[in-house]
């Protein structure tokens, strides 16, 4: 079921609503924020959330849908090629470090020295840094030569680990 809205705040009530009777989180596709001055600070958590959103509705797991009318009319990527750029990472899993780093750069991913903002990464030697726009943390796979030996969600604040995980999806 799709459920459209006429503002962000009709949206969000009524997914508080829905998670309250259905005893499940909808899918919230929000319309974008704009910029209207050059330099003007953005949050990223727009990119973040819609394109969670859209991957979890290319996926077909998404029973409740609640968007904007605006949120409906914005393009996006076709179904099939957001589904091709997404890559599983699975704790004892070997993995090419250079061909995840290209996967990721052609997803739309940036290298950066931190990895503090949805849709950003960073390599250090075997440590492997990454905020996925689908997570509401990043994760830090650990390599040993080519295998990830450990991973685990981190704060971006005090770079610690506050949970371990066996697999990611980016």
């Amino acid at each position: 079921a799709v459920f459209v809205c006429g503002d962000e705040r009709e949206a969000r009530t009524l997914a508080a609503d829905l998670r309250t009777a259905a005893g499940r989180e909808p899918v919230l596709l929000l319309s974008r924020e704009w910029r209207l001055r050059p330099g003007a600070v953005s949050s990223r958590e727009w990119e973040r959330s819609r394109l969670a959103a859209l991957y979890t509705l290319a996926r077909g797991r998404a029973p409740l849908t609640v968007a904007t009318a605006d949120a409906l009319l914005a393009r996006t990527l076709p179904p099939d090629l957001l589904k091709s750029l997404a890559v599983a990472l699975r704790l004892g899993e070997r993995v090419d470090l250079g061909s995840l780093t290209e996967r990721l750069l052609s997803a739309g991913y940036a290298r950066s020295g931190q990895a503090e903002g949805a849709a950003q990464f960073a390599l250090r030697g075997g440590i492997l840094d990454v905020f996925s726009p689908g997570m509401e943390a990043p994760v830090r796979a650990e390599f040993f030569g080519d295998e990830i030996d450990a991973m685990g969600v981190f704060d971006p604040a005090t770079q610690r680990r506050t949970e371990n995980i066996d697999t990611a999806f980016l």
